[in-house]
């Protein structure tokens, strides 16, 4: 007990020595420094690689090193050829310096050798309308379980693997495939226009894409105020582009204005 209590100081000394040097050491482990016993410690890079599609190989200066997605550890520093690639899909290929202390982050796309081309639906698509930002695209399928659908378009790689989105089912007196879809310039509300045989417009449904199983909505008797509406706004972003438009483009529009309209002045 007596050389448990007269040596307590050395042992507590002892043990907060030993912490910090695990500690230094799993900091210096961490940041890349590598171990040598002829040359004493290294600085190292790190290089973190992801890729779409992931499980793709890397090589580095030829030699096959891992697949992504991963991280590849205590490199030496200088410049690294690296390729990496998939069964069916392009090669990727680049020279990378790899930096001390640094991580090296790259992000790889890789594009099919021969895409596939892919029905839009198993269910068929009537009449399909791509939205003024070339965001999305409505179409109508006929049926019991058919009605409008919306179809995300992303730019991701693989756009159309997005799944259809039901807005509006169809009921008793509205069949979505006999509807002709009109955007408005938001690309966000639009409205499914339906005739008769003769051609005329018997209905106007009002639709907000961002919403799902949505109520029929006819906004035949307001329909001049709404399309007024949405031409404001087409005027409003046509001045604004016109605004921003470099001087040689107004000007080469404003000498093709008059020459298809020369009694405008």
């Amino acid at each position: 007990m007596n050389f448990f209590a007269r040596n307590r100081t050395i042992f507590s000394i002892s043990i907060a020595v030993l912490v910090f040097t695990i500690a230094a050491g799993a900091i210096f482990w961490a940041r890349g420094f590598k171990p040598d016993l002829k040359k004493g410690i290294e600085r190292t890079g790190l290089l973190v690689i992801t890729s779409t599609p992931t499980a793709a190989s890397v090589f580095l200066d030829g030699r096959l090193t891992a697949a992504t997605d991963t991280n590849i550890a205590y490199l030496d520093p200088k410049t690294y050829k690296i390729r990496i690639e998939k069964e069916g899909y392009s090669a990727w290929e680049k020279y990378v310096d790899v930096v001390a202390d640094l991580a090296v982050e790259i992000k790889v796309l890789l594009f099919p050798v021969a895409p596939g081309i892919k029905p839009l639906t198993t269910a068929g698509a009537s009449n399909p309308a791509l939205c003024p930002d070339g965001t999305k695209i409505a179409y109508g399928t006929a049926g019991e379980n058919g009605g409008l659908f919306l179809l995300p378009m992303s730019d991701r790689p693989f756009p159309f693997r997005q799944g259809p989105r039901l807005l509006v089912k169809n009921q008793a007196n509205f069949d979505f495939s006999k509807a002709i879809f009109v955007w408005g310039p938001d690309s966000k509300e639009l409205i499914a226009q339906f005739f008769d045989d003769e051609g005329k417009t018997v209905a106007n449904i009002f639709i907000d894409s961002d919403k799902k199983d949505q109520q029929i909505t006819d906004i035949t008797a307001s329909l001049n105020a709404a399309l007024s509406g949405w031409q404001v706004e087409i005027t409003q972003r046509a001045q604004t582009l016109a605004l921003l438009a470099p001087k040689e483009v107004i000007e080469a529009t404003g000498e093709a204005k008059l020459r298809n309209c020369p009694f405008l002045c």
